[in-house]
């Protein structure tokens, strides 16, 4: 007589393997899950250093361009550096009405609105600003760029009323003794508005009319020289640490 192992049923050894199946399955999930988590934990940091340091590129490729447009309108006014900007003739400035040096490098057809923008400063803030910044037809919003000019020595207000503080004439590049250690542009920041700002001082400032040096990006900030190179310049702190940062004979003429 035949004998039959109920071990041998077919059926019996397909449920067997299906349960045996569905079991590593759901094992080798948990381990892949493991896996995953672990090297997103380790990639993670490396894909935001990555992601920082496209910004901090584009945002120097920026300067770089508006360095370019500089030199284009020293070409054309007798390499003068462009004005801080123009007055409107009604008030000292920054008077909100005024032309301003990056408005006025789009009015001659020198740039774009597009490149005033850091990519990583352009997220730092979510208040109103950012919404028109980069509409011409938003006169207030336009000084709300994050590319500060040093106002004080490269730039100058040609046109303000006799007596004014900061009138004089902007510099040739003849005036700028060391062009390669002297500032143009930076990162900006206004401390007083909470915003970005088109022009830049010296020293840490809190008032609203005024931006400061500020480091949008992780490891400082960049910075646009008067010989149209640029470069970053470590800064995590500009309330401790921008005298040391950016020393005075980085901004001056001599």
């Amino acid at each position: 007589m035949m004998m039959f192992n109920s071990n041998s049923n077919p059926k019996s050894a397909i449920r067997n393997s299906q349960s045996a199946i569905e079991c590593f399955t759901l094992i080798e999930l948990l381990v892949v899950v493991a896996i995953i988590a672990v090297l997103v934990a380790m990639l993670l940091p490396a894909l935001n250093a990555a992601r920082e340091k496209a910004r901090q590129t584009a945002c120097s490729s920026n300067l770089r361009q508006i360095g370019i447009a500089m030199t284009m309108y020293q070409n054309e006014y007798n390499d003068f550096f462009a004005p801080t900007h123009l007055n409107n003739g009604t008030s000292p400035s920054p008077a909100w009405g005024s032309t301003g040096w990056h408005q006025l490098f789009v009015n001659l057809h020198f740039t774009q609105w597009t490149i005033f923008m850091c990519p990583a400063g352009w997220n730092y803030n979510t208040s109103s600003w950012r919404h028109s910044a980069s509409d011409p037809s938003q006169t207030y919003y336009q000084k709300f760029i994050n590319y500060g000019y040093n106002m004080f020595y490269v730039g100058g207000f040609p046109d303000e009323p006799a007596g004014y503080p900061f009138s004089r004439t902007p510099a040739r590049s003849n005036d700028i003794a060391q062009p390669s250690d002297t500032i143009m542009m930076t990162d900006t920041w206004n401390v007083g508005n909470n915003s970005p700002f088109y022009i830049v001082v010296n020293y840490f400032s809190t008032y609203s009319g005024y931006g400061v040096a500020w480091p949008y990006h992780s490891t400082g900030l960049n910075i646009l020289w008067t010989d149209g190179h640029t470069s970053g310049v470590t800064m995590k702190d500009p309330i401790a640490e921008y005298p040391v940062a950016l020393p005075q004979y980085l901004w001056d003429r001599k």
